[in-house]
């Protein structure tokens, strides 16, 4: 790599030197076809192998309590838990129009440091709350039928 060090290099220049220098001979253990799925792909390839390190967990661990305690210090903040998923941490907000909640997401909660992405979802109606059914019963006012 020294050869290219300090210097651009177009994709295919990249994967010409690729297949010459690192591939030839050990097509078995990675592919040319799987090194140009790898560039080109859109995202990991299925079967990419995920490095795992304890140092690494813990380090995330960290960065997510850290995310949560700043994302938490927010007044339009209610609720903030971590979850399994695809995200870590679940965000209850609160605001008075569903635009002050959208402005606060896109301007303030987004923008912080260590957020990725965000998915907004709106309370619409609820039905149970805390072990407590919110609708009220209603009685059944059909006649009843004979045969």
């Amino acid at each position: 790599f020294n050869s290219h060090a300090f210097s651009s290099l177009t994709t295919e220049d990249f994967l010409t030197f690729l297949d010459e220098h690192l591939l030839e001979g050990r097509e078995h253990i990675f592919s040319r076809v799987k090194a140009r799925e790898w560039v080109y792909g859109s995202s990991l390839p299925a079967d990419a192998v995920y490095p795992t390190s304890d140092v690494l967990n813990q380090e995330d661990a960290l960065r997510t309590d850290w995310l949560a305690g700043r994302i938490a210090q927010d007044s339009e903040v209610r609720s903030c838990y971590l979850v399994s998923g695809g995200y870590d941490l679940l965000v209850m907000v609160e605001g008075a129009t569903l635009r002050e909640v959208a402005t606060f997401v896109s301007e303030k909660l987004a923008t912080i440091q260590g957020v990725i992405s965000t998915a907004t979802h709106f309370m619409l109606k609820t039905y149970k709350e805390q072990g407590v059914l919110m609708t009220r019963e209603q009685n059944d006012e059909r006649l009843p039928i004979a045969p």
